[in-house]
């Protein structure tokens, strides 16, 4: 809404900003965390949190990492979060999500987040047909990227005026699909209202990552929210023992159980061939048509969308009564029924007939799961599994069966954890297990477990949930490693380095040891660089990174600062005599020319070095003096290396 601070617009509560527990604490992010008192419209300065690739990629591996574990009745809020979180970091001014109805047909706004001033759009942009953005929709349906500089040109392209109007305020657009399993669920959205705005190919990258991270979270939410229903449900037909049951062939009764018989207050002769409104008042308490909702009900059962809902029903006598009832197609004999149960609300009493009835539901929902589900015996011999379950492992259903859970099993340590914690909670959830297929492969997997309790305290059945995380963690490490590593030499960064040198001052200062810091950088680079191209450059980057590492220590760090200067920390030395020994071993390095492009490219190395404790007791004077050293060497003529002294100041 115009005028208001900044909106977000979802059933849950809004985000508050994480920036500053990013900037306190890089490795938690709590995206489902409640406000806490930063205003919603304080907008991030430009320039206050660094919005370099590494900065993003940090802040998208937090939000990875969050997401993992999130419960899945927190994933909404959590949306929230990032995309504030992100929008804020990218300064634009409306983030938001859409998500597709389960045919593809139509797409609706489910979560949003505004600038403040910025208009919410949220409430308008509800089950809008994708045809209305014939062009957006064929690009995103491919699972590419929208980015657009200038959105005034899309106005043509739209077919409704309502589409339009979702341009009319942008300047500028990014859109990045939401895709699991190569469907596209929906996509992200990033507006620019105010000034246009370009997006780099490298936050293009990081962003289709949050479309990733979105959509993993999305499913598994859809996931857990199918199976806790259809546990609701099962739970309900099994525990409760007055339902009344009913089979119906289109509208019309043709078999009910017993129970139904004494609830209304009839003979089997007295419903079979009635219509299904004749046990019905004319009108519902809400004044709606009676004949008419069941009606609407009944078919929308038969299309196979399970109905639950509260209705006002009459007895044979004409006596009225509230029930609830669970409407279900099923197909039994080859004929398709609508099966009714419905329960006397005002008595509870439990009914052996629906427990029976109960277990053609359950049986369809435990087998349609995509979750991998299994039941097994107290001393883990398999006793059931769905067909999801059957594939993630590899096995036929007579193998499952013939097999035990402890087979699967990569880690006796895991294994015995797991145990444990079962027998203390009497649960696991979201426990993390490495699990072995058929075929020998290894998988990342969540296990949620809740066990059977006999009367005398022991377990007697495990009943369980597997979801393979393989791919998400593998993801989660690339986005850590590109993190704190050179992307081009993939020697360790800036941030890497400086925290392992922090880590060797430490234990320096521990063991009354010194620490060298080399600086060095390639003679004559900026020449061969523009002569032979960037690529060239590239190339030679990497030889010698590759060279660096393959002649230093294992303890050693060599990391890239950029361009062509490298950094290297000597641990724990006693003296100079080990520098001189490995600055000659540099230096010789390149004593063999590169093989560029099928030329043969020398170089040299100027190497400045500094010592801790003796040159400086603080990491940034320690680098500082390694610096001056270097540019003194390479004044020297380069392909040499000298120790800083006090002198350097004074030249």
């Amino acid at each position: 809404m115009k005028g208001t601070e900044e909106t977000n617009n979802t059933t849950e509560r809004p985000f508050v900003s994480g920036f500053k527990r990013l900037r306190e604490n890089p490795t938690s992010l709590d995206l489902s965390a409640e406000p806490t008192g930063a205003g919603m419209g304080d907008r991030i300065p430009e320039g206050q949190i660094p919005g370099d690739t590494q900065a993003l990629q940090r802040l998208m591996l937090n939000i990875s990492t969050n997401f993992i574990n999130l419960p899945s009745d927190k994933i909404d809020n959590g949306i929230n979060g990032a995309l504030k979180i992100i929008a804020d970091f990218v300064h634009i001014d409306r983030s938001y999500v859409f998500q597709l109805s389960p045919n593809g047909s139509e797409m609706s706004n489910t979560h949003e987040w505004c600038a403040r001033g910025v208009t919410s759009m949220i409430q308008e942009f509800q089950a809008v047909p994708a045809q209305d953005f014939p062009w957006f929709w064929d690009i995103i349906s491919r699972g590419e990227v929208v980015s657009a500089t200038d959105v005034s040109r899309f106005s043509p392209c739209v077919k409704t005026r309502k589409a339009d109007r979702r341009f009319e305020e942008m300047q500028s657009l990014l859109v990045v699909p939401i895709a699991c399993r190569g469907s596209v669920m929906g996509f992200i959205g990033f507006d620019a209202v105010r000034e246009r705005k370009t997006w780099s190919d490298e936050t293009v990258s990081l962003l289709r990552v949050l479309g990733e991270i979105l959509a993993n979270a999305l499913e598994r939410k859809r996931s857990e929210e199918s199976l806790r229903e259809s546990e609701r449900k099962y739970q309900t037909l099994f525990e409760c023992a007055n339902d009344a049951i009913f089979f119906m062939r289109e509208t019309t009764y043709v078999d009910c159980n017993s129970q139904a018989l004494k609830m209304f207050g009839c003979t089997m002769e007295q419903i079979v061939g009635q219509p299904m409104y004749r046990f019905t008042p004319l009108a519902q308490p809400d004044g709606t048509d009676s004949k008419e909702k069941l009606l609407e009900r009944i078919y929308t059962a038969l299309f196979g969308y399970r109905q639950f809902f509260e209705w006002r029903y009459c007895r044979y006598d004409g006596t009225l009564f509230d029930a609830e009832v669970g409407l279900n197609r099923i197909e039994m004999g080859g004929n398709t029924f609508v099966q009714a149960i419905v329960r006397d609300i005002s008595q509870r009493k439990e009914a052996e007939e629906a427990l029976r009835e109960s277990e053609i539901k359950y049986r369809t929902l435990f087998e349609g799961s995509r979750d991998a589900i299994y039941i097994a015996a107290s001393n883990g011999r398999l006793l059931d599994a769905n067909q999801a379950f059957q594939e993630l492992f590899g096995c036929t259903r007579e193998e499952v069966l013939a097999a035990n859970a402890k087979d699967s099993y990569v880690s006796a340590e895991e294994a015995r954890t797991l145990g444990e914690l079962l027998r203390k909670r009497g649960y696991a959830r979201d426990f993390e297990l490495r699990l072995r297929k058929k075929n020998g492969t290894v998988m990342d997997c969540l296990v949620s477990v809740s066990t059977k309790i006999a009367e005398d305290g022991r377990i007697i059945e495990y009943r369980g949930i597997v979801r393979d995380v393989t791919a998400h963690k593998k993801a989660q490490e690339t986005v850590r490693h590109m993190a704190y590593h050179d992307q081009l030499t993939g020697l360790p960064n800036r941030m890497l380095f400086h925290d392992r040198l922090n880590m060797a001052m430490a234990r320096a200062q521990r063991n009354g040891t010194s620490i060298a810091i080399m600086m060095f950088d390639l003679d004559k680079f900026k020449g061969i660089n523009d002569s032979m191209g960037h690529e060239a450059g590239d190339i030679l980057l990497k030889g010698a990174a590759q060279r660096l590492g393959n002649t230093l220590r294992k303890s050693d760090t060599v990391a890239r600062m950029g361009g062509d200067e490298f950094l290297l920390i000597l641990p724990d030395i006693t003296g100079m005599e080990t520098v001189h020994i490995v600055a000659e071993r540099i230096m010789n390095l390149f004593g063999e020319p590169f093989v560029i492009n099928g030329l043969d490219v020398s170089t040299t190395a100027s190497i400045g070095v500094a010592l801790y404790p003796q040159d400086g007791k603080e990491a940034e004077t320690l680098v500082r003096h390694a610096d001056m050293a270097m540019y003194h060497a390479k004044a020297e003529g380069g392909n040499r290396y000298f120790r800083y002294t006090s002198d350097i100041n004074r030249d």
